[in-house]
């Protein structure tokens, strides 16, 4: 595990998440501090258990969305899905685009999508509803954003456990998954480094996906 790339406080955490087979997303095998262990994206993996104090949602830790190779603090609504040299990079392509293309995070606020109070206590009714109607179409956008990019996290991830010799259906300990990837994007960067997974994030977002997934 690279130390250097983790806050402190998660290193002991990470020891008890393992990567699901089916989602690609970390989860909690054991319980570790809290009130309930951390889910993944699977319904059936880990019970459903009460919200943590001081928590925006039950989640210790979020693996970057795009290296993969990173684990982030989490558990507020404005926790960011990225590491700092993934977040650079979305934030650039974003930039060069005008808007949120990619978004960074679980608050509409992160991706570019509020409303302004001053713009809400000076409108008419007629205002107000184009206000809303435009705010509904703008977090719709989000949502499906998000949902594209998780997609993105779990395909790339599925892609990397298959080159990197992990068995087909098998959970992997984090740990080991750290170690493996970091270990293969310092042999072969151009393939498992995180601008390569930028690369490939780029393309899922930018280029038109033919039908059937090609």
């Amino acid at each position: 595990m690279d130390r250097e790339r983790l806050p402190e406080d998660l290193v002991p955490l990470v020891r008890g998440f393992r990567i699901c087979a089916t989602c690609f997303e970390p989860y909690e095998f054991r319980l570790q501090g809290a009130l309930s262990r951390q889910r993944c994206r699977c319904p059936d993996k880990v019970p459903e258990g009460p919200a943590w104090p001081g928590h925006d949602l039950n989640e210790h830790l979020h693996l970057c969305e795009c290296c993969s190779m990173v684990v982030l603090r989490s558990g507020s609504r404005w926790s960011v899905w990225f590491c700092e040299a993934c977040h650079q990079r979305v934030f650039e392509l974003n930039e060069s685009a005008g808007g949120s293309v990619i978004p960074v995070g679980r608050h509409s606020l992160m991706n570019g999508v509020g409303v302004a109070g001053r713009e809400v206590s000076s409108a008419g009714d007629d205002e107000l509803d184009a206000i809303a109607e435009a705010f509904l179409g703008d977090l719709m956008g989000v949502f499906g954003a998000q949902e594209r990019l998780h997609a993105f996290a779990a395909a790339r991830r599925r892609e990397i456990a298959g080159e990197l010799g992990f068995p087909s259906g098998e959970d992997i300990d984090l740990s080991v998954w750290l170690d493996s990837l970091s270990a293969a994007a310092a042999r072969d960067s151009a393939a498992f480094g995180d601008a390569a997974s930028f690369e490939e994030l780029r393309r899922w977002f930018l280029i038109p996906r033919r039908a059937g997934g090609g």
